[in-house]
């Protein structure tokens, strides 16, 4: 799976937001919020296009960026990489 390409991710404030952008405009109908771990994912898989995007990556990714523990970067990487499965974010 790979990370939408016509989506893009934008800090507002302390939060992040990812849109739909096309060359003439940001389409605001569809916004989605993200904590900043999760933005850390986006950006990370955004550098890399050409990796097959896991839920297991999403939790080596968190483990080596936060130093957490496997247990709850894996439950937290299935529940961002289920979500953004279902919002058409990853495809």
């Amino acid at each position: 799976m790979k990370t939408n390409p016509n989506l893009k991710l934008r800090k507002l404030g302390a939060k992040y937001i990812i849109v739909q952008a096309s060359a003439d405009a940001v389409d605001m109908s569809n916004v989605y919020t993200m904590n900043a771990s999760a933005a850390y994912l986006w950006e990370r898989a955004a550098k890399d296009p050409g990796i097959d995007l896991t839920a297991e990556i999403f939790a080596a990714w968190l483990v080596e960026e936060y130093d957490i523990d496997n247990a709850t970067a894996s439950a937290d990487a299935a529940e961002i990489f289920e979500t953004w499965t279902e919002m058409g974010l990853i495809q």
